[in-house]
């Protein structure tokens, strides 16, 4: 994303980094910790604390670490999506991610946006087909991001080279990132509901 490589997460949480590199003047990246010398979850929480302050809006990839300072940020998370390719396992690695999801926050589950990613033209609408019927009823949630070549590549991400279906696909998960719907209001925390009240 930023063409370059950036700070890691202990840096900016040491302050030997004084700040995120800059994507495209709008997105700052801060890369994660190596899995040789993972990263503390006090350091972790404080870095997400400071960059909550100072950005609109925070992505953490926590992938598949299942490490405590993952663990807790996932907990402290306003929105999950849970990413998986169109693969053979697609269907088992979503159940064990969301799963984890589950042991986190159990309210979450209702909210979480699962992406799935094609790597092949024909690949995903078999995937898809699976997944729905393996998550359920509330699998509305699920948004297939078709295969693109433009994305294929593994070259920094512009949607504006994408087709057409790729970008609504995209728009559509931040739709149901932004507005989780009033479907799902009731999978809320108690505490919150009360204060929306």
């Amino acid at each position: 994303l930023a063409g370059a490589p950036v700070p890691a997460v202990a840096s900016l949480a040491s302050g030997a980094a004084p700040q995120p590199a800059w994507a495209r003047e709008r997105l700052a990246v801060v890369d994660g910790a190596p899995w040789h010398s993972p990263v503390r979850q006090e350091e972790l929480l404080r870095l997400l604390a400071d960059l909550r302050s100072r950005h609109p809006l925070t992505l953490l990839d926590v992938g598949n670490d299942l490490a405590e300072a993952a663990q807790a940020a996932l907990r402290r998370c306003d929105q999950v999506v849970l990413v998986t390719t169109a693969s053979q396992d697609a269907v088992e690695a979503t159940r064990i991610a969301l799963s984890r999801v589950h042991q986190a926050d159990p309210f979450r589950l209702g909210t979480v946006v699962v992406a799935l990613t094609s790597l092949h033209p024909r690949q995903y609408r078999h995937t898809a087909r699976r997944l729905r019927l393996a998550l359920g009823p509330g699998s509305a949630r699920l948004v297939p991001v078709p295969y693109d070549p433009a994305l294929a590549t593994g070259h920094p991400l512009d949607l504006a080279r994408a087709r057409a279906g790729t970008r609504e696909a995209y728009l559509r998960i931040a739709g149901l990132i932004a507005e989780p719907g009033e479907s799902e209001a009731w999978f809320s925390r108690p505490d919150r509901v009360r204060a929306a009240r």
